[in-house]
């Protein structure tokens, strides 16, 4: 009973955001790519960053490569975002860029040539990485996106958090498509 609570709980508190369909809420003026940005912001609420990577004072960095829609509803999103724990600033990255500073790092679909770079540079680091290939999870990101039915989706995947001392809260993980890895 008590389990069955705290899974209700969870859909209520995250919303629409697992099983909103896009064409729903295309219909409602809201592109997929607004859907990808609020689920971005969403995140940070059930993630827990290494306390000296992200101070709680300090100002959650999201880093977003290509992905320009999605970079500029994040700023939207940001800008009006005042019940976060912490302000929330949106860096574009280009290729070759560092990742110094960047707490999330959000690699669009549109650069999926260059995902295995920044993969690798963000590996081990404390950064959540959150792609968005359509397909299997790539290896080394935390969290990716994929349009299911008409709906965005996301899988998660363990091993990468804990191999950036990242912690991933439960109610997170109850609401993916697909979750990878992890202590047993």
């Amino acid at each position: 009973m008590l389990v069955s609570f705290l899974i209700l709980s969870t859909i209520l508190l995250l919303g629409h955001a697992p099983w909103l369909k896009a064409k729903d809420s295309q219909a409602q003026g809201e592109s997929t790519e607004e859907i990808k940005a609020a689920h971005i912001i969403r995140f940070q609420n059930y993630t827990t960053w290494p306390e000296e990577a992200l101070p709680e004072s300090t100002p959650l960095v999201i880093g977003v490569v290509g992905a320009d829609e999605v970079a500029a509803s994040l700023e939207h999103l940001a800008a009006k975002h005042e019940h976060s724990k912490q302000p929330i600033i949106i860096k574009k990255l280009e290729s070759n860029g560092s990742l110094n500073g960047i707490h999330l790092l959000y690699i669009g679909q549109d650069r999926s040539l260059e995902l295995s770079e920044w993969l690798a540079q963000a590996s081990g680091r404390p950064i959540l990485s959150v792609t968005d290939t359509d397909s299997t999870m790539p290896p080394g990101s935390m969290i990716n996106f994929i349009e299911e039915d008409d709906r965005v989706r996301f899988d998660v995947s363990l091993t990468a958090a804990e191999l950036s001392k990242i912690k991933l809260s439960a109610a997170l993980l109850t609401v993916a498509r697909q979750v990878y890895g992890g202590k047993s």
